[in-house]
């Protein structure tokens, strides 16, 4: 999934390169509003529209794998009885219920680092495929090859 040249060569084969808008997330964490100034020229829309940012997929972990297990493969008997306990409601309301299940049983977490390793391998087999990008978006991405203890 991070080959981003090689996903997008096709669609420059059949479209003119023009009528793409390529942004990196970096340029959205350093000037948020400034991307999306030139994104709102880019698609020809009025300026001025007030944008936030927000984040929208932090990571969470299970507090208990087996209510999270239980929740995203329903089965069994306890499963049996809720079913029949909610069957009176409208289904968008267990749809909700469900959700705020799931929600309530996770926890903000974070991800631990790489190992540097395991960073310097990634940096090394995607190597050939950030140059090309490079290339594609007409941008410098060396920070990408190069690992932070290096910098």
């Amino acid at each position: 999934g991070g080959c981003y040249a090689t996903l997008l060569q096709p669609f420059f084969n059949l479209f003119p390169r023009e009528q793409f808008f390529l942004l990196l997330q970096e340029e959205l964490k350093q000037d948020f509003s400034h991307t999306m100034d030139r994104l709102v020229a880019f698609l020809g829309l009025q300026p001025g529209f007030n944008f936030q940012s927000m984040v929208s997929n932090p990571a969470y972990k299970p507090r208990n794998s087996r209510i999270h297990h239980f929740f995203l493969f329903p089965s069994g008997p306890a499963y049996q009885i809720g079913r029949r306990l909610l069957r009176a409601l409208p289904l968008s309301q267990q749809y909700r219920l469900r959700q705020k299940a799931v929600q309530a049983n996770l926890r903000a977490t974070t991800y631990p680092p790489l190992s540097k390793e395991v960073e310097e391998k990634l940096r090394h087999s995607y190597a050939d495929e950030i140059k090309k990008l490079e290339i594609i978006l007409g941008r410098d991405l060396s920070p990408w090859l190069v690992t932070k203890t290096e910098e």
